[in-house]
């Protein structure tokens, strides 16, 4: 069952795309006191090689991840560090199964992973926001860890234990 409600998530938008600087940062402190890690896994992007700008797109979809959360009136355990290793792990153990696919095969896995996912709605959003920022089409390495922690964002979420 999904944490965040539809409706929720699309105020948490909303009210993300209208906040001005000090707003957003008084989130991304609400953030580093219940979920550091979180916060932890986008802002260390910049010293893996990518953009700052890459970074704000991760920081953006970990505020409205937030704010989705608050405004469903739930508060998640801390994520520990544990959690996203964890759960990077299956992502990437998925990722490696793709390989050697063929397309239908590769379609058929991908909408699995999807909608196995309690945060379908959020995992929709995150891809479509890093789809647009055109974090998928970068070949550098550093690339590939944008996604990465976005996608690991939604999944740490899912597992997370309501506090």
């Amino acid at each position: 069952m999904a944490k965040i409600k539809e409706s929720s998530l699309v105020q948490a938008i909303k009210k993300s795309s209208e906040m001005d600087l000090a707003e957003s940062e008084k989130v991304v402190d609400e953030i580093y006191l219940e979920q550091p890690n979180l916060l932890a896994s986008v802002l260390v992007q910049n010293q893996m090689g990518n953009k700052i700008e890459d970074v704000e797109v991760l920081l953006n979809i970990l505020i409205v991840s937030f704010l989705a959360l608050k405004y469903s009136g739930v508060k998640l355990e801390k994520i520990s560090e544990q959690t996203q290793e964890k759960e990077l792990a299956k992502y990437t153990g998925h990722i490696g199964f793709l390989e050697g696919l063929n397309n239908k095969n590769t379609e058929v896995a991908i909408n699995q992973f999807t909608e196995s996912k309690s945060e379908k709605a959020l995992m929709a959003y995150v891809i479509g926001t890093m789809l647009k920022a055109g974090f998928a089409k970068r070949k550098n390495e550093s690339a590939k860890y944008l996604v990465m922690t976005g996608v690991n964002i939604v999944n740490c979420i899912c597992v997370a234990k309501i506090a």
